[in-house]
């Protein structure tokens, strides 16, 4: 099994913090992958936007990773954007035919703790069938402790993660 490392992506939201996953010999974490890969390709550059405001917006600052949101779950991880037409509020996130798609796991099920990893394009009508569903695939097994005490009064502290990644079986994308 290769090492990486569980690592805060974004902690500057009010109801969620985001993590990732970098592998030990990368220049750069998985999620950062995904977005600079898809950022730079203009016919998914916009997507690409909007699901990081999805993450960083709806789920970071207004609702944090709750049930609606995560409803799109393919094996252990959910895919992200959700699926369907989600009401929250006055708020209905629709995305119909999104091309792409990041996969993430909520820890402990917790609105407020969540591991973004790596995606790609959405090219078929499922996963397995579409070009990226074919290779470079990991199944993953989240342990964490979670302790509301310690330095950070401000939130839950990660006393220990264990993130076991198993490259045979199908879920993230990581080119």
């Amino acid at each position: 099994m290769n090492n990486f490392t569980l690592q805060i992506w974004d902690d500057e939201a009010s109801k969620c913090t985001f993590y990732t996953v970098q592998w030990e010999d990368a220049l750069e974490n998985e999620t950062d992958k995904f977005f600079h890969k898809y950022d730079a390709i203009p016919g998914l550059k916009r997507s690409a936007q909007v699901l990081l405001s999805f993450i960083l917006d709806s789920i970071g600052e207004d609702y944090g990773a709750i049930d609606a949101l995560f409803n799109r779950y393919e094996n252990e991880v959910a895919g992200l954007p959700n699926k369907g037409r989600v009401n929250v509020g006055e708020i209905v996130f629709l995305y119909p035919d999104f091309p792409l798609r990041l996969y993430a796991l909520r820890i402990n099920n917790r609105p407020d703790l969540v591991v973004l990893f790596n995606g790609g394009i959405k090219s078929a009508a499922t996963n397995q069938a579409s070009k990226y569903g074919r290779k470079g695939f990991w199944k993953n097994s989240l342990c964490v402790h979670i302790s509301n005490d310690g330095p950070s009064a401000s939130g839950p502290v990660v006393r220990f993660a264990e993130l076991k990644m198993d490259r045979s079986m199908p879920v993230c994308a990581t080119d």
